[in-house]
């Protein structure tokens, strides 16, 4: 097993890249590649990400050490692809990028689904909620008008009205059946992921 060290500087240099998978030319110079690549994989992005790398270094004439990145994401990507970082994942509504290698995919995956379905649902209760609310708010200004161009709006707000309160009656089964999914898989997997 490689051995990870976080030198200082090294470490403040990686914890300082963004998102974006761009590195600046100081940073390519005082990378520690091991380092990155157990950051890069502990984040979950696939191991592949060492192209982003190696080409932003190569803009500025500098080389990667992808053996030293790659026994890095190796350490990394063990401590992502676990069933309760899945079902965090998926609880939060995060994609899931395909990174997790050959028997560690499965646990992952098996906690993310449900989870990410769970999410999904709830989120459309919600946006369905609110959208149900402004009708509602809409029908409320318009119920007293006597403009005839109110009256119209009045009508297309019943009826988006009433599609939303069947929308929302079938987004609310979604989301009672995708409960009852996640519920039986954490019930199988107690002990393993924990709310």
């Amino acid at each position: 097993m490689v051995r990870i060290s976080f030198a200082v500087p090294a470490l403040a240099i990686v914890l300082s890249l963004g998102s974006c998978a761009t590195l600046t030319e100081e940073q390519c110079q005082l990378a520690d590649w091991s380092a990155l690549g157990f950051l890069d994989g502990q984040k979950g992005y696939r191991h592949t990400r060492i192209g982003d790398h190696t080409k932003a270094c190569a803009e500025h004439g500098l080389t990667s050490d992808t053996s030293a990145y790659l026994a890095g994401w190796r350490q990394g990507i063990v401590g992502y692809c676990t069933a309760q970082n899945g079902y965090d994942q998926g609880i939060d509504g995060k994609t899931y990028r395909n990174s997790c290698p050959g028997e560690l995919a499965a646990p992952f995956k098996a906690a993310y689904r449900p989870a990410r379905r769970f999410h999904d649902a709830e989120e459309e209760v919600q946006r369905l909620e609110r959208a149900t609310e402004e009708r509602l708010d809409l029908l409320q200004r318009l119920a007293g008008s006597e403009d005839p161009a109110d009256r119209e709006r009045l009508e297309d707000a019943n009826q988006d009205l009433t599609r939303l309160r069947r929308e929302l009656r079938w987004a609310k089964d979604e989301l009672r059946a995708t409960r009852r999914a996640l519920d039986a898989y954490l019930r199988a997997h107690r002990g393993t992921v924990a709310r």
